[in-house]
C-alpha cells in the first residue's frame, strides 16, 4: 500500500469542511500552498504534525496502519511458507508409508507363495508316504500269506 499523503489530507480537509484560506491560516501558509499541499505524495513530519493538529486527525496513524499491514502480510507469507514446507514433509511421509505398505504386501505375498509351495511339497510327501505305506501293507500281507503257507507245509 502506497500512501499519497496529499490526497489523504485533502480527503480529511473536505470532511471537516474547511475553506482553503481557513486551513492556510491554521497551518501558517498561503491558500496556494494549501492547494499544492494536496498534490504532494510526501511531506515533512513537522509540517504533517501541524496539519494533523489543525484538522484534528492523526495522519501518522496512516503510516502505522501500513506498517501493521506489512507485518501482517509478512507474517502470513512466513506462515504460508511454513505450511508449504509442512505439506511437503507430510506428502513425502505419505509417499514413504505408501511404498512401505506396498513392500510389505509384496513380502506377505512372497511368504504366502512360499507357504503354499511348502504346503504343496508337504502334501506330495504325505501322498508318497501314504502310497509307500499302502505298498508296505500289501507287501506285509503277501509275506504273511507266504509265511502261513510255509508254516502249513512244515
Amino acid at each position: 500500500m502506497d500512501i499519497h499523503i496529499g490526497k489523504e489530507i485533502h480527503k480529511i480537509y473536505k470532511q471537516r469542511r474547511f475553506g482553503q484560506a481557513e486551513l492556510a491560516q491554521l497551518i501558517n501558509t498561503s491558500p496556494q500552498n494549501v492547494h499544492a499541499l494536496f498534490k504532494r505524495k510526501s511531506i515533512d513530519t513537522s509540517q504533517l504534525l501541524i496539519i494533523s493538529k489543525a484538522l484534528n486527525f492523526d495522519f501518522f496513524s496512516l503510516y502505522s496502519k501500513e506498517l501493521t499491514l506489512e507485518k501482517i502480510n509478512s507474517a502470513q507469507g512466513s506462515l504460508l511458507d511454513e505450511c508449504k514446507k509442512e505439506k511437503q514433509i507430510l506428502e513425502d511421509k505419505f509417499k514413504l508409508q505408501t511404498e512401505n505398505a506396498t513392500n510389505q504386501r509384496k513380502y506377505i505375498e512372497m511368504l504366502e507363495d512360499k507357504f503354499n509351495s511348502n504346503d504343496q511339497y508337504n502334501r506330495g510327501i504325505i501322498e508318497k508316504k501314504d502310497e509307500l505305506m499302502k505298498k508296505l501293507q500289501d507287501y506285509t500281507a503277501a509275506l504273511e500269506k507266504k509265511l502261513e503257507k510255509y508254516e502249513k507245509k512244515s
